[in-house]
């Protein structure tokens, strides 16, 4: 069913989207044109393996901001594999378009994610699409922990950062809020008035995420934290001991259970581990980083 708020348009050989009220064909069809003219690094944020998620500003792009039209768009555009083309030529519907009632869902819960503009619903090209309105001020997760430049390593800043995470993770599965990809390069982080102490966290893809009516199990959580936590060796110590015991929670006096939390998801790493090894000879997630084409 499509969600409330939207409507179904058509762009020539790209097939139809589902969009927001006030985002019409031809709006969309510039915003997607001007995404693929991209030519500055700058507002590229990746590129890898044949998708490519850019930053397109609507004056750029041709438009007026204002209405469902921010002034800052993100739009991300990935290659459909042959046979996904067939399933989508019969009727089938690309993953893109459950984000945007997925987004709109989270924000109802109270969870910070990005506003989805327009998604692929029955792509006809070679690419889906989708298009949402960009965070500003935000850094992934992942840039502060591992490939930012610098990363957080200042004790007390590392420490308001995983703190500050691991509460925020806790009030996630507290909730019913599943994330199946819970990777860190899908957790921006935006600083508040005291640094990381008062960060705002928001998700980002959230095709994967699952809303329960009652909290997660433990099998759950501890997915979560061996998808954040995969990281370099250096972060497997005391990071990883901090951001538990935010998690637990101040004063929760429970040792035996954050003991347990901490061998399970220990385990889980290790396992993630095992099978990259198996799968590509890199054990670390920055080894397969440095050999993984660009």
């Amino acid at each position: 069913m499509r969600p409330a708020g939207t409507r179904i348009v058509r762009i020539a050989g790209e097939g139809s989207f589902i969009a927001a009220e006030g985002l019409d064909a031809a709006a969309l069809a510039r915003i997607v044109e001007a995404h693929r003219a991209n030519r500055d690094p700058s507002m590229t944020l990746k590129r890898n393996l044949g998708t490519l998620v850019t930053r397109v500003r609507a004056a750029g792009a041709g438009l007026e901001p204002g209405g469902a039209i921010p002034p800052e768009l993100v739009v991300k555009e990935a290659p459909v594999p042959w046979r996904r083309r067939l399933y989508y030529r019969v009727g089938g519907v690309s993953p893109f378009a459950r984000e945007l009632e997925a987004s709109r869902r989270l924000r109802e819960r109270g969870v910070g994610a990005a506003r989805v503009l327009a998604s692929s619903l029955r792509p006809r090209g070679g690419t889906e699409v989708l298009v949402s309105e960009r965070i500003d001020r935000c850094v992934p997760l992942r840039d502060l922990l591992w490939l930012g430049d610098p990363v957080v390593r200042e004790p007390a800043a590392l420490r308001a950062l995983l703190s500050r995470a691991g509460a925020w993770l806790r009030g996630l599965h507290d909730a019913g809020v599943w994330q199946r990809d819970m990777k860190p390069s899908n957790v921006l982080v935006r600083e508040g008035p005291r640094g990381f102490e008062d960060a705002e966290l928001f998700l980002v893809d959230v095709a994967a995420v699952r809303l329960f009516l009652r909290p997660l199990g433990e099998a759950r959580r501890v997915r979560n934290f061996a998808q954040l936590l995969d990281l370099t060796v250096d972060l497997d110590g005391e990071p990883r001991r901090m951001l538990l015991e935010a998690y637990a929670g101040p004063g929760s006096g429970d040792m035996e259970r954050l003991e347990r939390l901490e061998r399970l998801v220990g385990a889980s790493i290790e396992a993630r581990r095992d099978h990259r090894e198996r799968q590509c000879g890199f054990r670390h997630v920055d080894e397969e980083h440095r050999h993984s084409p660009k």
